[in-house]
């Protein structure tokens, strides 16, 4: 659904209300399927993605083993999945604050486009360098730090379903094999969820630390050449029979510590750049979209 009405990329200012009726404590730029424009049911700012001036980034992830929290039927407590993105990088500076607030809400199941939510999870990172994986598995939320420290917690990797703990223990179980004598083991080359993480893995792994933002835009690229799926009827994918295949829409590089997204598309391979700091993201600014495809 997010491919066919297009995707665009809103700048929200301050003050602006999101949900809950609650004025942007933050100003935010983020993805959203420009469908959700066209129901007033489902409105929101952003959606898929997003940053905020605290460099709080929020992404929203496809998690197939997702079942949400019962709604209490307060809507001062109720989260839509269709919020979750718009309501962190509105309101929020970093991953505690996020931890702290997920015990006062429920998500429950929102709306895309085309129907009821399928399920995701969502993944938070902030300007630390801390990460915060939330997915909500048989009615109960489960909330796993990433601190990106070779497997303890996570790899700094997240990709779509399974869930974050089942990929953190296979790719703890190929780091074991890889460390072996005589190791066998081959870079995981499809396009499914559990290769690309591994594959995002072996490769940032192998990497110098960047010396420069220059350095880490460059790395990060090169990590996401190796794991975006080509239009057209790909094999090793996890595209449903008559779904006309299964790609990246687009991708999207943060730099949480000067908030500025860089971002690409299918359509449109150039890398564009947006600095959070020369938008009019204060009280009374204007809201800004524009098509994911145009030039920044």
């Amino acid at each position: 659904w997010i491919g066919k009405a297009g995707s665009g990329l809103a700048a929200v200012p301050q003050g602006t209300l999101g949900v809950f009726g609650l004025p942007a404590q933050y100003g935010i730029v983020g993805f959203y399927p420009l469908a959700d424009q066209t129901s007033p049911t489902i409105s929101n700012w952003i959606r898929m993605a997003g940053l905020n001036e605290a460099g709080l980034s929020c992404d929203e992830q496809h998690l197939d083993e997702s079942s949400y929290e019962v709604p209490s039927g307060n809507s001062s407590v109720d989260l839509p999945t269709q919020h979750v993105c718009e309501w962190a990088t509105m309101n929020f500076r970093n991953c505690s604050e996020v931890r702290q607030a997920l015990s006062t809400v429920r998500i429950v199941r929102g709306q895309t486009p085309v129907g009821p939510d399928s399920g995701h999870h969502y993944i938070f990172r902030d300007a630390s360098g801390c990460s915060l994986v939330v997915e909500v598995v048989d009615g109960v939320k489960h909330v796993s730090d990433d601190l990106n420290d070779g497997g303890v917690t996570g790899f700094g990797v997240i990709t779509n379903s399974p869930t974050f703990p089942w990929h953190v223990r296979a790719t703890r179980l190929l780091r074991k094999k890889l460390a072996s004598a005589r190791p066998g083991v081959a870079m995981p080359g499809n396009w499914y969820a559990d290769d690309r993480f591994q594959r995002i893995w072996l490769a940032k792994s192998g990497m110098p630390k960047p010396a420069s933002l220059q350095a880490a835009v460059s790395q990060a690229l090169a990590v996401m050449n190796i794991v975006t799926v080509p239009m057209g009827a790909q094999i090793g994918t996890d595209s449903s029979p008559g779904d006309g295949g299964d790609y990246t829409i687009f991708g999207a590089i943060y730099d949480h510590r000067t908030p500025t997204i860089f971002w690409r598309t299918a359509q449109n391979p150039l890398l564009r750049r947006l600095r959070l700091a020369g938008l009019e993201l204060n009280v009374g600014g204007p809201v800004r979209r524009m098509s994911l495809d145009d030039d920044a």
